[in-house]
């Protein structure tokens, strides 16, 4: 089993162990602290099995922005400079990528 799949077990196991072990059984203080704890293994997971293909995303919209070898300072430069403002290629492409980066951060943003 390669890192990347370990680690999607462990987490997914956490998670388990969280719904079958702990549900029901906290209360208070350590409730607030478990659902914390569960939040922050939801975006693991998510990050752990999204989180590549929005990085090849995030380089697909660099090389289409500004070419190769450029970084997001760049683009974020050129875009608060009004370079891309009736550009509606780049719109397009970074809302995607704002999008799967909030599906994987906050997926409950996206609804509705």
């Amino acid at each position: 089993m390669s890192d990347h799949k370990l680690a999607v077990a462990l987490v997914k196991e956490c998670q388990r162990l969280r719904d079958q072990e702990l549900a029901g059984e906290l209360q208070g203080k350590e409730r607030y602290t478990a659902k914390m704890i569960a939040s922050a293994l939801s975006i693991a997971e998510r990050e752990l099995s999204e989180g590549s293909s929005v990085e090849t995303l995030e380089q697909a919209v660099l090389k289409q922005t500004m070419g190769d070898g450029q970084s997001l300072s760049a683009l974020t430069k050129a875009l608060r400079s009004g370079r891309f403002d009736a550009d509606e290629a780049t719109y397009h492409a970074l809302l995607e990528l704002a999008e799967r980066r909030t599906a994987i951060s906050n997926p409950r943003a996206l609804e509705g």
